[in-house]
């Protein structure tokens, strides 16, 4: 063996010492770093600017209101009179539950259902907006829409294949045929009962405060989002002024405060319900006072 080559090897192997050693001092100096950090000396940033969530507990600047305590906190608005809350698991039967809850504490069930409740507010926090599904394979399903401090129904819809987006304090802004043939998106104008079309993708969101929908385009194979300008009228016109859209169905107005539920068959697996369900309106006690508009955010 040459003395090139002896060379070779115990540089070789005096690299490879010390690259040992780094190695075997990285864990400790990460041990370190981490055990240095107090989270208590850190600076406290701002508090919120929105209403939130904190376990049972709505916070509201200085405001504290008891929550509901049954099921998960999903979400949570806040709206004309107080807050409106949407808990899932609640009971036996694992329901949805939409609550209002009044700044002072007191809470109405707005809807229930074994299924998903989808709900939205106006930005004026004055109109909720909220759907329930019914029937075997949920493509039937009823917008209601309500005053959220009194309970007071305004207008109900039961549409098939129908997607709430958004809310105002005269429309409602619909999704129809989402992910199906010939989707769309239309204006139900609840208060002249008058419906128009505005694009020809279906919509199934919204930010009406942003200007801002959210489309479903759907390729082959896949499921795919867009988010457009709301204001920007695309595609073909739909049903004339005054024109119902298919399947649907409008219910007058009503003032005493309503609650939705849903009483399905369990789902089986794969999310198919094995039967169909049936929604009905009892009457609940009203709500109470307070201001405040927009959907805030829920922390556990």
């Amino acid at each position: 063996m040459g003395i090139s080559d002896r060379r070779t090897r115990r540089g070789v192997a005096v690299t490879i010492g010390a690259l040992a050693v780094l190695v075997a001092a990285l864990p400790r100096a990460a041990a370190q770093d981490a055990t240095g950090i107090d989270p208590a000396a850190l600076p406290r940033g701002a508090d919120p600017a929105v209403a939130h969530l904190v376990r049972d507990t709505i916070r509201d600047g200085d405001l504290r209101v008891p929550a509901t305590t049954r099921g998960r906190h999903e979400a949570l608005w806040a709206v004309a009179g107080g807050y409106v809350v949407r808990d899932y698991n609640v009971g036996r039967s694992r329901s949805t539950v939409l609550t209002f809850i009044s700044r002072s504490g007191q809470q109405r069930v707005v809807a229930r259902s074994r299924h998903w409740v989808e709900a939205a507010v106006s930005p004026s926090g004055r109109r909720l907006a909220v759907q329930t599904w019914h029937g075997a394979l949920e493509k039937r399903s009823d917008i209601t829409v309500v005053g959220p401090r009194t309970g007071r129904v305004v207008a109900r819809r039961e549409l098939r294949l129908a997607t709430l987006a958004a809310v105002t304090e005269s429309r409602v802004l619909v999704g129809r045929r989402a992910h199906w043939r010939d989707p769309a998106t239309q204006w139900w104008n609840y208060e002249t009962d008058r419906w128009w079309r505005i694009h020809g993708q279906a919509a199934v969101g919204a930010d009406v405060r942003q200007d801002k929908v959210v489309f479903a385009t759907p390729g082959r194979g896949e499921f795919c989002n867009r988010v457009a300008v709301l204001s920007r009228r695309r595609g073909r016109g739909g049903a004339a002024a005054g024109s119902t859209p298919t399947s649907g169905r409008r219910t007058a107005a009503t003032s005493s405060p309503p609650t939705l539920t849903s009483t399905p068959q369990a789902r089986t697996g794969g999310g198919s319900p094995t039967a169909a369900r049936r929604s009905v309106w009892p009457r609940s006690p009203a709500g109470s006072t307070g201001t405040r508009s927009g959907r805030t955010t829920s922390t556990s």
